[in-house]
């Protein structure tokens, strides 16, 4: 359900677990890939909202998780 716009609350609230951790998946993968602060700001914040969402629903508990500065 990945596209150039990011689904509504209403939406990944409907989600599968399968659709969830795909999401999940993706938004760490471009946390870890991204290049600029302000994208990584943005892919932490969903995952963290992913994350809460998947535990809400599914009980499956998340990772504490703090965003901190890139290594060079």
């Amino acid at each position: 359900m990945r596209g150039s716009v990011w689904a509504s609350d209403e939406a990944i609230a409907a989600f599968s677990l399968k659709e969830l951790n795909d999401e999940i998946e993706h938004a760490s993968w471009r946390l870890r890939h991204a290049k600029r602060a302000d994208h990584r700001k943005s892919y932490f914040g969903r995952l963290v909202m992913l994350e809460t969402v998947r535990e809400a629903r599914f009980g499956l508990a998340a990772p504490r998780r703090v965003l901190r500065a890139r290594r060079r």
